[in-house]
């Protein structure tokens, strides 16, 4: 594996403090008419940034970033593009400004960052897991970012690189995708629609925003006696100012990382183990300053066993 060269530009903990969709996309042929998949990169996550193999320009098209980590705090790996006219130093400080205790400069600074900044999600891992993440991308440069998705001493709180997306004047295709989920606006806020909700642990998940700001899938493992009620019930006492005990286990199950309003991507997490989760989004509103969860960004369902395990 080839090491990056990274940046450390100070300031953010994680960059990520940020009806049913069609199939995905089958297969384009390329300009000679064969069928091409969607590259595959290595990214091994650790307190020095990543590895990725191969190393050297995405190609334009569907990538799928197989991600692991054996640090035990667990990572987050973003994947960002910057819109015309804003840079990645002016996303960092609008990003940190979004975590001011005084929600008159982090509720205008996340409405600039979700504005100016296009979230092409990542992942969420943690040690005995793999997630791939594979999305379409057009030509030109993304930033790639690492963080910890714990506090962890003596270390940056962030890394982050360009890489370049190059012309490659063919496309390749999105992986296949076995259940379908939908974040969309709904007359009490947001909704998150599935194809199903029971399915395996390792099932490939295309997840579609239709909402109006970025969203994101991330697995919350329920306590045995918890249920449908008692997650209504604990987000609305968060939003009330008031939480409730929480229906979740302690433990991390990662996911994917938000993703902007029109775009959609494919998760495949290897390691959960069969369970009730409850799908959540995170991202905070840049309205109320509220996780979208509260506003109904959450999803229960059930993950049964590996075919073979």
């Amino acid at each position: 594996m080839t090491m990056h060269r990274r940046r450390f530009l100070g300031g953010a903990a994680a960059l990520t403090l940020a009806s049913f969709s069609t199939p995905a996309a089958p297969a384009a042929a390329d300009n000679r008419g064969r069928w091409r998949p969607p590259r595959r990169v290595h990214i091994s996550l650790t307190h020095s940034g990543w590895d990725m193999a191969p190393s050297g320009p995405l190609r334009e098209g569907a990538t799928a970033f197989h991600t692991v980590t054996e640090d035990a705090s667990g990572h987050y790996f973003s994947i960002l593009r910057m819109r015309e006219g804003t840079t990645i130093e002016r996303a960092l400080e609008l990003l940190q400004a979004s975590s001011d205790p005084d929600p008159e400069v982090a509720l205008p600074a996340r409405r600039a960052f979700y504005r100016e900044v296009e979230q092409n999600g990542g992942t969420a891992v943690y040690p005995g897991q793999q997630a791939v993440f594979t999305k379409r991308f057009d030509p030109g440069v993304l930033y790639l970012g690492e963080a910890p998705a714990q506090w962890v001493p003596d270390r940056p709180p962030f890394h982050v690189d360009p890489v370049e997306v190059a012309d490659a004047g063919r496309s390749s295709c999105y992986m296949r995708s076995d259940v379908r989920l939908v974040a969309d606006s709904a007359p009490e806020g947001v909704a998150i629609e599935a194809s199903r909700t029971r399915f395996r642990s390792d099932a490939v998940i295309c997840f579609s925003n239709r909402t109006g700001v970025p969203q994101e899938l991330i697995f919350r493992r329920l306590l045995e006696d918890a249920g449908q009620q008692d997650v209504t019930e604990y987000y609305e006492s968060v939003g009330a100012g008031d939480p409730l005990p929480s229906p979740f286990t302690e433990e991390r199950f990662g996911g994917m990382l938000p993703i902007s309003p029109g775009l959609a991507a494919t998760l495949r997490v290897s390691g959960l183990p069969a369970a009730r989760y409850c799908i959540v989004s995170h991202v905070k509103d840049p309205g109320t300053g509220l996780e979208q969860a509260v506003h109904g960004a959450r999803r229960i369902v059930e993950l049964s066993a590996p075919e073979g395990s």
